[in-house]
């Protein structure tokens, strides 16, 4: 079971979770994983890919890929 809040909101959720190998070079299939990660996060590209592809390599980076089966979670609106 996995378990995410944030400011008064949760989701709880099952699955399955992969982890991708470590980052080890620029190019391959580890780096596309973390390229394509940082693109479905940030809905951009990184303004600067070789910076990126290097810190993930330097860092030692690997993604995690989690696959929900189940869900159930409360969402507060948050008022600015």
């Amino acid at each position: 079971m996995y378990h995410v809040s944030h400011e008064g909101s949760y989701l709880s959720f099952d699955g399955t979770a992969v982890v991708s190998p470590i980052a080890t070079e620029t190019h391959g299939p580890a780096m596309d994983t973390l390229v394509g990660a940082f693109c479905a996060v940030s809905g951009k590209d990184h303004p600067d890919w070789d910076e990126f592809r290097n810190a993930m390599v330097r860092e030692r980076r690997r993604a995690i890929i989690v696959t929900p089966t189940n869900a159930i979670g409360l969402i507060r609106p948050v008022w600015r």
